[in-house]
């Protein structure tokens, strides 16, 4: 009998299994089965969806919704709002000092971000090569403009440190404004070209 019963546990060795250790053992065809349902085309499919194709009328609609983020554009708002900021400070508080050295401020931070943009208004060959390029333009900027503020004494006869501040800052924060009006108004297409959707 104890032949007979070692006999058969050879035989069978996963049946032994489920009769040495309950629970342990899986049967190799269901194990198959599994192997075979989780790569199949339907577990596959379920991972997710295709987005469907936009039509003519979505992508044309997304188009004018896009507005021209051009570093130059970016640029010119932001001369024309810090520029027309200085102008009214040397009406009011008079031209020497504070305007001109408000106006010397203004061009320390224009200026560079001018000459940064000229030298960045072709696309790089590689991305890499972009991306040092960029860094190297920004460098420049950076030096241009504090060797143009230390200037302001010999550049100017009569001078304000505060008012070369506060130029400085008036084109500083007239470039996030650039950005915010530029986004409003990006918001305002979109809302009503859903209007003219809806209707």
């Amino acid at each position: 009998m104890k032949d007979d019963a070692n006999h058969g546990a050879r035989s069978n060795p996963i049946g032994a299994g489920k009769a040495g250790k309950e629970g342990t053992a899986i049967d190799a065809g269901s194990a198959q089965d599994l192997s075979a349902g989780a790569w199949s085309e339907e577990g596959v499919s379920s991972l997710g969806e295709e987005s469907p194709a936009w039509t003519a009328e979505q992508v044309g609609s997304w188009r004018q919704t896009q507005v021209n983020m051009s570093p130059a554009a970016l640029l010119w708002i932001q001369a024309a709002m810090s520029g027309g900021a200085v102008l009214l400070t040397g009406l009011v508080f008079g031209w020497f000092p504070v305007g001109v050295s408000a106006a010397w401020g203004w061009m320390s931070v224009v200026l560079p971000s001018g000459l940064m943009v000229w030298g960045l208004r072709r696309p790089a060959p590689q991305a890499g090569l972009g991306i040092a390029r960029f860094f190297a333009w920004e460098w420049a900027k950076l030096g241009l403009s504090v060797v143009l503020m230390l200037l302001a004494p010999w550049g100017i006869e009569q001078w304000s440190g505060l008012a070369l501040l506060a130029g400085v800052i008036l084109a500083v924060k007239a470039h996030w404004l650039a950005l915010w009006w530029l986004t409003r108004k990006s918001r305002g297409l979109e809302t009503k070209n859903d209007l003219n959707t809806e209707d």
